[in-house]
């Protein structure tokens, strides 16, 4: 089978670029520097206050000022107030230094992963669905690192929820599934279902259809970790995701809503920055590796002060 998992960002770095930048930052500054780099890379997205935690709990003999240099340097990119992230490209490499790392291995990524469940476990049953929503994929990359296969079925999970095939929900779980993809490697099937799921969302039913054909040849459902993830087909004009039912049949399917509106020429992207900040920023480059990037409008790029941007 193909892989089909690829995933183009219009500012995503390639592994060459990436390293580049990492092989920079630790000219400029050590090894140390780079040592509390590779743990910044354990969570999804990082604040001034979890990389200063990660920090003190992990390497406090290195300068406190190590945490502003990191957060500030090339290697992360600032996508919300005081909240950071890496490229994945970037990522996944300091990642494969750390586990590889004698020093530190398999054991201090069980290390990073009890630490960020204990400090997002608050944020889990937080009465804010915003504070639930980025602590909740603050405990998948944990799972990701450490228990993929846990992982790979709360994802799978979520997909198969038809609840939760609805627009920007939907395209949350899935641009999380493509940010993941260097952890559940070992889980393709689920990565080309969440790619597919994602083009039939975007309207594009051509890729949709040729990826989810890679993923299910001749069959009607794959198995993800215990969990049935059946083939979705787009329905139009449809608020709530149902399940289709067959006559005299069990067999059901996942209903996907077709967003006619991702198909005109302007997209105009709508998020909550308390939540979604952490990952609209892939879903934009994705729109505009699609679309062109005249046609996706983020008030962040095209709403100067005082401007009527109607």
């Amino acid at each position: 089978m193909d892989d089909v998992t690829t995933r183009v960002y219009a500012h995503a770095l390639s592994e060459k670029q990436a390293m580049e930048r990492i092989i920079k930052f630790a000219q400029r500054y050590g090894s140390l520097h780079e040592d509390l780099a590779s743990h910044a890379a354990f969570p999804l997205v990082l604040t001034p206050d979890l990389l200063y935690r990660i920090w003190a709990s992990f390497l406090p003999q290195i300068p406190w000022t190590t945490v502003s240099d990191i957060l500030l340097s090339p290697l992360c990119r600032e996508v919300g107030y005081e909240l950071y992230e890496m490229d994945p490209a970037i990522r996944n490499i300091l990642l494969g230094e750390l586990r590889e790392d004698n020093r530190f291995g398999e054991s201090r990524f069980q290390e990073l992963a009890h630490f960020l469940q204990e400090y997002i476990l608050l944020n889990l049953s937080s009465d804010d669905p915003d504070e639930r929503d980025l602590a909740e994929a603050q405990h998948l990359t944990a799972l990701a690192s450490t228990a993929p296969d846990q992982a790979a079925r709360e994802i799978a999970s979520k997909l198969s929820d038809p609840s939760q095939l609805a627009g920007a929900d939907l395209l949350r779980v899935t641009a999380l599934t493509a940010t993941l993809a260097g952890q559940l490697q070992e889980h393709s099937p689920l990565l080309n279902y969440a790619r597919g799921v994602e083009r039939l969302v975007q309207g594009d039913k051509k890729a949709a259809s040729d990826i989810l054909n890679h993923v299910f040849q001749q069959d009607s459902q794959i198995e993800i970790s215990g969990v049935t993830l059946r083939r979705p087909r787009p329905v139009p004009e449809v608020v709530q995701a149902p399940m289709e039912e067959t006559s005299g049949a069990e067999t059901t399917h996942p209903v996907i809503e077709e967003t006619n509106a991702l198909a005109v020429p302007k997209i105009f992207i709508s998020y909550r920055r308390a939540d979604s900040k952490y990952v609209v920023d892939r879903i934009r480059d994705r729109f505009a590796t699609e679309f062109g990037e005249q046609s996706v409008f983020r008030d962040l790029e095209y709403n100067p002060a005082g401007v009527d941007f109607r």
